[in-house]
């Protein structure tokens, strides 16, 4: 017996949808698997009249491998600070800009990028992008000198009692 070729024309109208939802839906849940947990909420000494430095890689949803790979060694890099974090003198964030634009919005961001900011009293007291990230990642070595030495300018204001 043979199907007639009304139901094999519906059968197919009906599995494109289905295939096509089963996709997303597989991506949506690989995304959501392998994208980074938030950092702890902002404890730190900024709170208390101190200064502190923040590194933040803002993102959308979307991310391409180069993407992925600046978070990476972003991570890898704030990982040399770990007094500094524990000390709250450092923090480092990521943001899904398209989850919550308030720092996309304040740092004129469209794109992922990483941003080094610094506070005092808990005020942002000023920012840099870190562009050269996208020309550095394919060289982890000099992606960390640059990211450390950005870090490290800022650090040292806090270090010595005054803003950086």
């Amino acid at each position: 017996m043979t199907a007639s070729p009304l139901s094999e024309t519906l059968r197919r109208w009906l599995a494109r949808p289905l295939i096509v939802f089963v996709l997303i839906s597989i991506g949506f849940a690989l995304g959501r698997q392998t994208a980074p947990r938030p950092t702890p909420a902002d404890a730190s000494p900024a709170a208390t009249g101190q200064g502190r430095v923040v590194l933040s890689y803002l993102h959308g949803t979307r991310r391409c491998l180069a993407c992925n790979t600046i978070q990476r060694l972003l991570q890898e890099t704030v990982d040399h600070y770990a007094q500094a974090i524990a000390d709250g003198y450092l923090l480092f964030r990521e943001v899904n800009f398209d989850r919550d634009d308030t720092l996309a919005r304040r740092y004129g961001i469209t794109g992922s990028t990483a941003v080094l900011s610094w506070e005092h009293d808990g005020q942002e007291q000023g920012f840099i992008t870190l562009d050269a990230v996208w020309m550095l990642r394919d060289d982890p070595e000099d992606f960390a000198a640059y990211i450390r030495e950005e870090i490290d300018q800022r650090l040292v204001g806090l270090t010595e009692g005054s803003a950086p």
